[in-house]
Formats: C-alpha cells, sequence, structure tokens
C-alpha cells in the first residue's frame, strides 16, 4: 500500500477489529455473502450471452449511465472469469462479471441493468448464467451485497442463495501513514 493512499478491504466479522486497529477506517459497510444452494436447472439465463474484451466499453457506459462503481479484483475484469450481458437493439442493457475465482468457488459481482420495467429480470438471467456456468464446472457460487439493499437480496434468494455470513467492506487508509 502507497503512503497516505486508500485500499478497500472485504472482512468477516472477526477479522474487522484487526483491520481498525491497523488502519483508519474511512467507511465501513455491512455485507452479506450469499451462496448458490438451489438447483442451476430452476433458473432461466433468457438472453444473457457471453461478453469479450471488446465489450468493455459498452460494460464501462452501463455502469456509468447508471451510476454504478464497477469494482474489478484485477485489472484485466475477464481475468477471473467470465462476464455475461444482455443487448437490446446493439446496447447493452445488463451486465455482471467473475469478481474473483478461487478454488471451488467463484465470487460473481458486478451485477448492473439499466433501470427498466425488466431490470428486475435481467439481472436474474445475468446472476442465472453465471449459476449455470459454473454448475458445470462443480462450482460453488457466491455474490456479495449490501446488507441494505433489500432488491438484491430479494433477487438472490429468489434464485436460491442464502445469507451465509455478515462480512463488512471497509475503506481504509493505513494509519502509520497519516
Amino acid at each position: 500500500v502507497d503512503p497516505n493512499s486508500e485500499i478497500e478491504l472485504l472482512v468477516i466479522e472477526t477479522q474487522r477489529a484487526v483491520a481498525e486497529s491497523a488502519f483508519k477506517v474511512l467507511r465501513s459497510e455491512p455485507q452479506w455473502q450469499m451462496v448458490f444452494h438451489g438447483k442451476p436447472e430452476d433458473v432461466d439465463s433468457g438472453l444473457a450471452a457471453e461478453l469479450a474484451n471488446n465489450d468493455l466499453p459498452a460494460m464501462q457506459a452501463l455502469a456509468k449511465n447508471e451510476h454504478v462503481e464497477l469494482r474489478f479484483a484485477t485489472k484485466d475484469p475477464f481475468e477471473q472469469g467470465p462476464a455475461f450481458g444482455i443487448w437490446e437493439r446493439h446496447r447493452l442493457v445488463a451486465m455482471g462479471t467473475t469478481d474473483l475465482r478461487l478454488p471451488g468457488a467463484v465470487q460473481i459481482g458486478n451485477i448492473i441493468a439499466h433501470q427498466t420495467p425488466d431490470d428486475f429480470t435481467h439481472r436474474a438471467n445475468i446472476a442465472a448464467a453465471f449459476i449455470k456456468t459454473y454448475a458445470d464446472q462443480n462450482v460453488k457460487v457466491f455474490t456479495i451485497v449490501d446488507q441494505h439493499d433489500e432488491k438484491a437480496i430479494r433477487l438472490f434468494e429468489e434464485l436460491g442463495f442464502t445469507r451465509e455470513r455478515l462480512m463488512y467492506r471497509m475503506r481504509c487508509v493505513l494509519k502509520d501513514n497519516l
């Protein structure tokens, strides 16, 4: 970490105190880790299609238009795994990415949809595309959802996700570098 630079941490409850002792916490947001326990054959991926590197400008434009910050674990948004999107009239209206790949598990995120009457369905279709893709690979799918985002929690619970554990997204600066 560069001196005085901000970093983002995602920690479980038992790690929170350690982070608070080592860092000046600028913001701490409670999150749910939600894990898919449903049946992959029960979810519908609709028109979701895999995105490619040349779709990145459309992904960035969708996020910007919806006032959402894209978060990637690496500089290459496709390095951890596939991204999926839904196109309407040559315009990306929904998307999601593989945020993090671990042995036996993947974190999905950046699930964004243009605000329309179909946005809930589009988000569900994007999540379903990941569920179906990773079910074939025998990989567990999870996501991190803001604890106060009832719409997102409901969406994932309807798909077969359950709230597994409370986590904290913390924006911090090293105390020694202040």
